[in-house]
């Protein structure tokens, strides 16, 4: 089948193409492959950035959610909230015994000491503002410990004199509910925010004595 000259699957695969980019504007820029403020188009690393619209577009509980739609990074977990996240990035991992990939929270390392391990299913999308993934070495500026990239999250901070309220909810299949309160704020030279959340469903799959695998976190 042919459209105006043009193959159908020509159409699809241009299509396929401009959804699955990740485009950054001329302006972006990242401090986590240099320690620098640079723009995103002039640093020597390959860098997938997440910002604050690309995150509610994704409507995630936890930020290891936000991960799912990055290319280079694989979590391997039993899928329950709170549960613990293994990531991968390119094939180096932050914890069970392999200390690879740097997980820094505004800067300071959140990665336990003994392990490497980093806590994803723990950290709530809605206190993200940004996230920088650096894929592949950095040793050279973070340590033994940053080989396989790092992982930069930057939370929110209150920009309203006054504070501001977000309240939100949200149904799903096997009587889930998520429901959200966010509060942030400025006072002075201070500012804040914070966020909680409450999510329980029926479950999708059963006990192995019949029953209903409930959970809520």
């Amino acid at each position: 089948m042919r459209i105006k000259g043009f193959d159908l699957c020509n159409v699809i695969l241009l299509v396929f193409f401009f959804v699955c980019c990740r485009v950054y504007s001329e302006d972006e820029i990242i401090v986590t492959a240099t320690r620098t403020a640079k723009n995103i188009h002039d640093v020597p690393a390959s860098v997938d950035v997440l910002t604050r619209p690309a995150i509610e577009s994704v409507n995630a509980v936890s930020i290891d959610e936000l991960f799912k739609t990055t290319s280079g990074v694989d979590l391997q977990g039993s899928g329950y909230p709170g549960s613990a996240i293994k990531l991968n990035l390119r094939g180096l991992t932050t914890g069970y015994q392999s200390k690879r990939v740097l997980v820094l929270v505004d800067g300071r390392r959140v990665n336990d000491q003994y392990q490497g391990n980093a806590e994803f299913a723990l950290l709530p999308a809605d206190g993200i503002e940004r996230i920088e993934i650096l894929k592949g070495p950095a040793s050279a500026l973070y340590g033994s410990g940053a080989m396989g990239g790092v992982i930069n999250i930057v939370t929110r901070r209150g920009d309203v004199k006054g504070g501001r309220t977000e309240i939100s909810s949200a149904v799903g299949e096997n009587n889930t509910r998520h429901y959200k309160l966010n509060y942030g704020g400025q006072l002075g030279v201070w500012d804040y925010f914070l966020t909680g959340s409450h999510v329980e469903t029926d479950g999708y799959i059963d006990n192995s004595d019949g029953t209903d695998r409930d959970w809520l976190a």
